[in-house]
């Protein structure tokens, strides 16, 4: 029986006895799931009944038409839970048929009972309890039925649920056993013979063509490992067969003198001949497998990667390469020739390397010694001209286009009389060629010779000329010429010879006495002045030396710079010789004269008459001190700075404030001698000054303890073409003038016997006080005080007691107000205070009662208590009323202090009218704000608690 007939029957049985164990399952769990569902609804019909009866009783005693509503929807719960008439459930339980008979018949008896209704007569109460007893007796009935219904379904189920676990039991052990079947099935059918065809497919694949399965079953398994021994027998045979040609063909490659491979579609090489050995030094068999990275060199495999593409795509590719191998340069002739399948996919090329290292060789040595022979003619700082036999010229190199203007290609061919020689010298120059074609030999042959040569455009080149003769055949000869261009060095001699002159004339003119001593230190040149000098002439030079031409007294200070310069020093002094009644001072330089080894073949002697310079540099010296001790004494900070901000003159002055040595400083960068910080205050002023502008600053300075204001004044220094090349630096020490300066502004600005504001002030602040509202959106407040009867406290205590009741005063006022707010006295007894910051007018009120509760406390003066009062008067400007003069403001609150005056003093008031004004311009704001308002009357508050 066929291997696959067997599954499918054992297959189908599995399926059929499955699905007969599914619905067996599915019934047994509907049947209970249909018996839990009956046990629930005889349940609820219990409740239900029990809630008629409940209701019964309530609508008898009542008769109220709720508990009717209820009492029928409860039976309609009833009648919904029992099962149809004629249905399964109501056929198999008794009770359940009993319940629906009684059911039926209880609204009935109900509806009557309502008929009734409330009636209270004899006879409606009667039948109403008759009737009465009647439900509850049918109620107690229902509710004996639902019992016995609900003890019905509770057996149903149990049953149900036996039934569910034995088919639920069963139904597995019936799908393992066959389980068990199907797998012992296939285990001994398919699983046991698969795993020898298995066994002999992997002897076969590693090599063992013995290998056979063995098989005799005849089932497709059978039939399979029939077919695969005797394809393994066939491919035994077979591969006898290409193994003995692979043999062959291995042997002919191998014995080729030629590069033989193959690689597959993948760039690896899966092939290598034995020629492959011998040029690379290692085993072919090494380089198979891997591509052409692993086994070339990278730039080799950059350059054939698009020949291996190309190839690939099914083009043959035939080009040279160069390699190195093993040190040795070598050369193929490679052809790639793609392997294209029956389909024309290339699965493949094969590779095919003549070595052509020898030609290769051979061709590059010519072209390189023909090249190195044209890079030299090429190349030659002379002009070469080749001539054939007859007089034609057949070479012609880059510098004689560049020495005689005439192109390559525009001489070859030609005579070179046409070219090079002049006119009236052509008739000899073919003479003398036509001698030395049939003889080699001439007057211009293998000799140095200067002659006249043509340029393209005409005129005469002065050359030197060099002929070789060169054998062309048996009796015939040719010349090769090279020419050289005299003109510079003939341009030279005379320049020369011209400088010659100059330098006689420039040294003869020298304010120095310029000489030229050799070795023996004898006297070879001496200029016009030197020679003026010694009283000699140029012709009576060679009968002196240094010693005699400059005397004893200045060889003596001469004779040890003289060994040093002819020991190849070169040397500098200065020196003094007394004449007459002064000195004479002179430098002196002395120079090695040196030959192209190295040698020195004598010293040039230059002396110069420094008197005058160094006359005037004492002078110089002198006054820079007398400066110095000017500058040391001055009582002013004197610096000078360079163009690179570094320090390079200062007075005493330094020493004195800042502790510093001035000599010590010199050189050093400004920032590190004044410090980072003062550096940066003054740079700007620095960089002003640098740029040519003079700058004026004050500056404080700390330095030993001692804060000082300074005022520094920086002058650029110009040289004579009015570039700045530095500044002076004068400061003043101005700390007293500026003291006077603040004790003046105090005074004037303060008053002198409170320390408050005065008038001045108070006229500055109030201004600014209103623009600060303006732009911040708030609002500002004047008030006006004066102590109340102030004549009589100083008719009582006298002026010093007057003056102490007003610093008092003034001193309590302080204290009642913000640090932010101004008070000032204008004169006698009157105050003002301004006011910032605030929102609205209880604000101010605040802070005029909070000023007249200040003075409820008596003062003590010279120990008696004085009673002291005083009157406010408040103005007050709203933030967004628009602006305000502060003479205005000013007006207001003066108003408002006459106001509390004439309700007795010791009060604060503002006018109503400017009060009821100021609410109004106040009243959107406080809308649209109240809790800045509110926040602000805290604040005030606050400060009148405090």
């Amino acid at each position: 029986m066929k291997l696959r007939l067997q599954l499918l029957a054992c297959l189908a049985v599995s399926v059929t006895l499955s699905v007969a164990a599914l619905f067996a399952v599915l019934g047994a769990a509907r049947q209970d799931l249909r018996a839990a569902a009956a046990q629930a609804s005889a349940q609820a019909a219990a409740q239900h009944v029990l809630g008629l009866m409940a209701l019964t009783q309530e609508y008898a005693r009542h008769a109220e038409e709720r508990a009717a509503q209820q009492w029928h929807d409860r039976h309609r719960a009833v009648l919904a839970l029992l099962p149809p008439p004629g249905s399964n459930g109501a056929a198999d339980n008794e009770g359940v048929g009993r319940l629906q008979a009684v059911a039926r018949d209880l609204p009935a008896l109900f509806s009557r009972l309502q008929d009734i209704g409330g009636r209270s007569d004899t006879f409606s109460v009667r039948r109403r309890e008759l009737l009465l007893d009647q439900l509850l007796a049918s109620s107690q009935a229902m509710n004996d039925h639902a019992a016995q219904w609900y003890e019905h379904a509770a057996t149903s189920r149990a049953q149900a649920e036996q039934r569910f676990m034995r088919v639920a039991v069963a139904a597995p052990l019936l799908l393992l056993a066959l389980l068990t079947a199907l797998i012992l099935l296939v285990y001994r059918r398919v699983l046991l013979p698969l795993k020898l065809l298995h066994e002999a497919t992997a002897a076969v694949a590693g090599g063992d063509m013995q290998a056979r399965v063995g098989l005799s079953r005849k089932d497709e398994i059978g039939e399979l490992a029939r077919r695969f021994d005797d394809m393994t027998a066939q491919l035994a045979l077979r591969s006898d067969q290409l193994q003995r040609s692979e043999r062959q063909l291995r042997a002919v490659t191998d014995n080729i003198p030629a590069l033989i491979a193959y690689i597959d579609r993948d760039v690896i090489l899966r092939y290598a001949n034995a020629h492959y050995g011998s040029v690379y030094g290692i085993d072919p068999q090494a380089l198979c497998g891997r591509g052409p990275e692993a086994n070339l060199s990278p730039e080799v495999a950059r350059q054939i990667r698009p020949r291996i593409e190309a190839a690939l795509a099914g083009q043959r590719q035939s080009f040279e390469r160069h390699a190195t191998e093993r040190g040795l340069d070598r050369y193929f002739q490679t052809e790639y020739v793609p392997d294209i399948q029956a389909d024309g996919s290339v699965a493949g090329f094969y590779v095919m390397a003549a070595d052509i290292t020898a030609r290769k060789q051979a061709e590059l040595a010519q072209a390189r010694s023909e090249e190195r022979l044209r890079a030299i003619l090429t190349h030659a700082p002379d002009a070469f001209v080749g001539l054939d036999s007859q007089g034609r010229i057949c070479e012609w190199n880059r510098q004689a286009e560049a020495v005689f203007g005439w192109t390559r290609d525009e001489v070859l061919c030609r005579p070179l009389g046409e070219v090079l020689i002049p006119a009236a010298q052509r008739a000899a120059h073919e003479a003398g060629f036509a001698r030395f074609v049939s003889s080699g030999r001439g007057a211009l042959v293998n000799q140095r010779v200067e002659r006249q040569a043509l340029h393209k455009d005409g005129h005469q080149i002065p050359i030197e000329l060099s002929v070789a003769a060169v054998q062309e055949s048996a009796g015939v000869w040719a010349a090769n010429a090279f020419l050289r261009d005299i003109s510079d060095r003939r341009r030279a001699e005379e320049a020369l010879h011209a400088g010659e002159l100059r330098l006689r004339l420039i040294t003869d003119n020298l304010p120095a006495l310029v000489g030229y001593f050799d070795r023996d230190e004898r006297c070879l040149y001496a200029n016009e002045a030197g020679m003026k000098l010694q009283g000699i002439q140029a012709g009576e030079l060679a009968g002196h030396t240094f010693r005699s031409a400059i005397g004893d007294e200045a060889y003596a200070l001469h004779a040890e710079h003289v060994q040093a310069v002819l020991g190849g020093e070169r040397r500098y002094f200065e020196g003094r010789l007394p004449r007459g009644k002064s000195d004479v001072y002179f430098q002196v330089y002395l120079v090695p004269a040196l030959a192209a080894g190295g040698l020195v073949e004598g010293f040039y002697a230059m002396t110069f008459d420094v008197t005058a310079v160094r006359r005037a540099q004492v002078a110089q010296q002198r006054s820079e001190e007398q400066l110095r001790q000017i500058a040391d004494n001055v009582p002013a900070q004197i610096a000078y700075v360079d163009n690179e901000y570094q320090l390079q003159f200062a007075n005493a002055t330094y020493r004195n404030w800042w502790g510093l040595e001035p000599q010590a400083q010199l050189g050093q960068p400004v920032s590190d001698l004044i410090g980072a910080k003062n550096y940066e205050v003054r740079r700007p002023y620095l960089v002003r000054a640098l740029q040519g502008e003079r700058v004026e600053f004050e500056s404080e300075a700390p330095a030993l303890g001692v804060v000082r204001n300074m005022h520094t004044c920086y002058i650029p220094d110009r040289d004579a073409e009015g570039h700045v090349r530095g500044l002076f630096a004068l400061s003043h020490d101005i700390t007293a003038m500026k003291q006077a300066q603040q004790q003046l502004q105090a005074l004037a600005r303060n008053d002198s016997l409170t320390g408050l504001a005065n008038r001045l002030q108070f006229n500055e602040k109030l201004p600014e006080a209103l623009v600060r509202g303006e732009r911040n959106c708030t609002g500002v407040a004047l008030l006006f005080l004066d102590v109340d009867h102030f004549k009589r406290i100083n008719d009582t205590l006298g002026h010093a007691g007057g003056d102490a009741v007003l610093k008092e005063f003034g001193r309590r006022l302080c204290a009642a107000v913000r640090a932010s707010d101004t008070v000032a006295r204008l004169g006698g007894d009157e105050f003002v205070i301004v006011l910032e910051g605030l929102h609205n007018t209880g604000e101010v009120e605040i802070v005029g009662r909070k000023i007249v509760a200040a003075f409820a406390e008596p003062m003590l003066l010279n120990g008696q208590l004085v009673q002291v009062s005083a009157s406010v008067g408040g103005g007050y400007h709203a933030a967004g009323a628009g602006r305000i003069a502060a003479e205005e403001l000013l007006a207001r609150a003066d108003a408002a202090l006459y106001a509390a005056k004439e309700k007795g003093r010791n009060t604060f008031c503002m006018t109503p009218a400017h009060a009821q004004a100021a609410q109004e311009q106040q009243a959107p704001q406080e809308q649209q704000a109240p809790r800045a308002v509110h926040e602000g009357q805290e604040a005030h508050e606050s400060v009148a608690a405090s």
